[in-house]
């Protein structure tokens, strides 16, 4: 078949059975270098050998900075969905996915939803974490999810780079430590006024207050948990409401970890 162009010799003349002349290519772009593998792509129906060289240009030039041409067409919610069901396999505490759904489908998606990955810049990012600064006091955490998946995407071989690594972040506020307890003077308040609830509020009460467990941990216990000759509380589950627990709503505790507790001689006669 008689080469038809200086530029690129691959470019071939080809014959419709109607005798319409058209072009096609077979081209050589590179190694790719999250497989290894050399690309090759092929193409056709072009209507002249100027059409087809101007093909071939792109496809070069896209594949040298980095984007794959294959995956031209896929959005960051492609991607989203993958990592989704990537993340809530990952033994994540449902309760957990549940926020992390909330601040992808409040925040990230309506934002990069139906972006080509492809065509995701750094000036988008920037935009997109500034607009963020400005209703949320927290809003890094946000951020790095939507970094997340654009990592999840190089690993798959949609995107060669994750535009967020290089973008200027803003800075956000300093987290205030609280102070969510309660200091010695109000402990001993508090202590001297359960006799005058209910015996199993003041169970429950002087629990907490003396062994420090979660809500969501003391829900769960069952006598079997307690040892009375040992003094102990075997802690190795806990409560946690999640809409996609179906049902489901006991797992392990924040630490998957059982731990036991020693229990004073005062809360085990309440008992």
């Amino acid at each position: 078949m008689q080469n038809v162009s200086k530029k690129y010799p691959q470019i071939k003349a080809y014959q419709l059975k109607k005798g319409t002349t058209l072009f096609r290519f077979t081209t050589y772009l590179g190694v790719d270098p999250l497989t290894g593998k050399e690309k090759i792509v092929t193409r056709s129906k072009f209507k002249t050998v100027k059409q087809a060289e101007l093909a071939i240009d792109k496809l070069k030039f896209e594949f040298s900075n980095g984007l794959n041409p294959a995956n031209m067409l896929k959005t960051f919610n492609d991607a989203y969905v993958k990592w989704d069901a990537l993340y809530k396999a990952s033994g994540i505490v449902m309760s957990t996915y549940s926020k992390t759904e909330g601040y992808i489908k409040n925040h990230i998606l309506p934002f990069f939803g139906d972006k080509k990955l492809s065509k995701i810049t750094v000036a988008m990012c920037e935009q997109f974490a500034l607009e963020l600064s400005k209703k949320l006091k927290y809003f890094h955490h946000i951020v790095n999810y939507a970094s997340d998946v654009m990592e999840m995407a190089i690993r798959h071989g949609d995107i060669h780079s994750n535009p967020f690594k290089i973008a200027k972040i803003p800075k956000e506020t300093a987290h205030q430590k609280s102070d969510n307890y309660i200091d010695i003077t109000d402990f001993k308040k508090l202590l001297s006024v359960l006799p005058n609830y209910d015996l199993m509020i003041q169970c429950l009460l002087r629990l907490l207050m003396f062994t420090g467990l979660r809500k969501g941990e003391s829900i769960v216990l069952t006598w079997s948990d307690v040892d009375f000759d040992k003094k102990e509380l075997l802690v190795h589950s806990a409560y946690s409401y999640s809409k996609h627990n179906n049902g489901n709503n006991v797992g392990l505790t924040k630490g998957k970890l059982d731990r036991t507790i020693l229990l004073d001689s005062n809360t085990l006669e309440l008992y």
